[in-house]
């Protein structure tokens, strides 16, 4: 009885299958769309054999209609989707209308009508990207280049006791906004100034101004020639790393130096009538300044100057050298060429004294007073004692051979007088 109930079930389940009816479903892809955008409406089909489907499209578009029709070719249900795309040309609506039948593999044959509206509404604004200036300016100075908007950096030197200037700016785009225009505060020094351009999508372009305001000059003489302090760091030649920027006050005003972080040496940015800056070493309780010339070898760094009271060892004469393109002073060995004595002091340690200078291999070396001197001292001694040795053996070799003639005369006197006395 079980197997029969169940193949009684199946059989009523298979007739419900294939006696179902088919059915057809309109979709859309969209509730509504902008002018220019497209939209899709699809027919969805199911239990079906065969199909005669037409799907309209109308309205403010251009057209879009299509039929499909055919047979899924095993005489069995399938299910299939139909679609058809329509480009929305102005504001208005859309309308899809799918007529049609649908027939199942029982025969059952169904129409198929159904219908769905679209808004077309107005396309929506495409907001502007562009962030450009067309223009960028500084009343009555000239950058140092022309603008260019694609450049977004630029400097400006203004005389001392510049107070403000007035920035002008234009944006490439009417959309766009410029900020950080019109009157601008400056100060001594360097100032960044930035123009801010806002594209109407929200984009940022920042476009900066650095205006160094000319401090008021300090003059200095040194010998017969006047030079001018820098005063602003960015003025100051490149040193090494055994120095930091600082500052000193000099007449009443502030100036950047470099400050040696173990020597406490400061060096001040001095610039020539010629307009050549260099870096001087600047004595405070004194108030002097002396032309700073580091010099680098291997590991060494080395201020080359000339005190007044160096006493030159013996066996080496005033010269002068060239060094990294710079003249100095230097003693040469009178005996042994390429080799030179220096004055200097260690930048690092702050000890000063001569370095032996080897011009063959670019080596340099601490010189300690004495040793030269004891090396010809002991070459001095050597050479007198073979000399008064060399004199000991002549004097022996001498007396040998008085000796020895003395010696053949007094044979000869004697074998004389034995011959008389035989006559």
């Amino acid at each position: 009885m079980k197997k029969i109930g169940f193949f009684l079930f199946a059989f009523v389940i298979g007739i419900s299958f294939v006696n179902a009816n088919p059915t057809a479903t309109l979709i859309t892809n969209r509730n509504s769309v902008e002018v220019g955008q497209s939209v899709t409406a699809t027919v969805r089909v199911t239990g079906t054999a065969a199909w005669n489907i037409n799907i309209v499209g109308s309205g403010n578009t251009g057209g879009c209609s299509q039929r499909f029709a055919d047979a899924s070719g095993n005489a069995q249900n399938v299910t299939r989707t139909f679609s058809v795309t329509c480009r929305a040309t102005s504001r208005g609506s859309i309308r899809f209308v799918v007529t049609g039948d649908i027939t199942a593999a029982n025969g059952v044959n169904r129409t198929v009508s159904a219908n769905r509206t679209i808004s077309v509404v107005p396309a929506s604004p495409v907001l502007a990207s562009n962030n450009y200036l067309s223009s960028l300016s500084v009343g009555g100075f000239t950058l140092d280049n022309a603008f260019d908007k694609t450049v977004s950096d630029y400097n400006l030197t203004v005389p001392p006791n510049t107070t403000s200037v007035n920035i002008s700016a234009a944006a490439e785009h009417a959309r766009a906004t410029v900020a950080g225009t019109g009157s601008v505060n400056l100060s001594a020094g360097l100032n960044n100034i930035e123009v801010v351009v806002t594209a109407e999508n929200g984009s940022k372009r920042t476009y900066t101004i650095r205006i160094i305001v000319e401090e008021e000059p300090i003059e200095i003489r040194i010998g017969e020639e006047i030079f001018t302090i820098i005063r602003n760091k960015e003025g100051l030649p490149d040193v090494s790393i055994l120095f930091e920027v600082d500052t000193i006050t000099i007449e009443d005003k502030e100036i950047a130096v470099y400050r040696n972080i173990r020597t406490d040496m400061i060096l001040i940015g001095l610039k020539d009538s010629e307009g050549n800056v260099a870096l001087y070493i600047y004595d405070e309780e004194k108030e002097t300044f002396t032309l700073f010339n580091e010099h680098t070898f291997s590991q060494l760094i080395l201020f080359i100057f000339s005190p007044s009271d160096v006493t030159i060892p013996r066996g080496f004469i005033s010269t002068t050298l060239l060094l990294n393109d710079e003249e100095v002073e230097a003693y040469k060995n009178e005996n042994i060429e390429g080799f030179y004595l220096i004055y200097g002091m260690n930048v690092e340690t702050g000890e000063t004294g001569l370095y032996l200078y080897d011009s063959e291999e670019n080596t340099i070396q601490r010189y300690v007073e004495g040793i030269g001197d004891n090396i010809r001292e002991d070459l001095y001694l050597t050479i007198i004692i073979a000399l008064f040795a060399i004199l000991i053996i002549s004097y022996i070799i001498f007396i040998l051979i008085i000796s020895k003639g003395n010696r053949k005369r007094t044979k000869i006197i004697d074998n004389t007088a034995k011959l008389k006395k035989l006559n």
